[in-house]
């Protein structure tokens, strides 16, 4: 089974951390994990805490991730995807 998780996020970053902080938790954990940050100011970067227990899969596409080291083969990817303008949670 191939699981994604997407989420939005617009000024919330607190929110959205405590959300990929408890994916430990998880009983199955996401393939990949999409943002959708619409015009948060400022942008939403991944803290530096959570950029440590991604591990470098989380600057990597599945493609990517596909060829990764074994070590890593296990954990989810995570894009940050922004659009050009504020679009709102409905679109």
């Amino acid at each position: 089974m191939l699981l994604a998780l997407v989420t939005y996020t617009h000024n919330d970053a607190e929110l959205l951390n405590g959300l990929l902080a408890g994916l430990k938790r998880f009983s199955v954990l996401p393939a990949h994990i999409f943002i959708i940050d619409d015009a948060s100011s400022p942008p939403y970067v991944l803290p530096p805490q959570l950029q440590a227990e991604f591990g470098a899969s989380a600057s990597l596409s599945a493609r990517e991730r596909a060829g990764a080291c074994p070590e890593q083969a296990g954990l989810p990817g995570l894009d940050v995807i922004r659009p050009g303008r504020r679009l709102g949670p409905a679109q």
